[in-house]
């Protein structure tokens, strides 16, 4: 297999789950060579170590990595 890791900062703002507007074009390329190899993809979705303040829609970590992992499948 292979294991490719998106660093966060380049693709989210701090605390934010909405994708910032200058990584689709590289996430869009990749999505090709994945869709292409026919092989299964896992996508996780991770945060920082910074205590969450809970303000929003999203109130947690956990729930923001999931966020996350949801918008870069989408």
């Amino acid at each position: 297999g292979v294991r490719i890791r998106l660093q966060s900062s380049n693709l989210f703002k701090p605390g934010e789950a909405n994708l910032n507007p200058s990584s689709f074009v590289g996430l869009g390329k990749l999505a090709i060579i994945l869709k292409n190899s026919n092989r299964p993809v896992i996508v996780e979705g991770h945060t920082d170590n910074q205590v969450f303040n809970g303000t929003g829609d999203i109130k947690s970590n956990w729930e923001l990595g999931a966020l996350r992992a949801t918008t870069v499948v989408r």
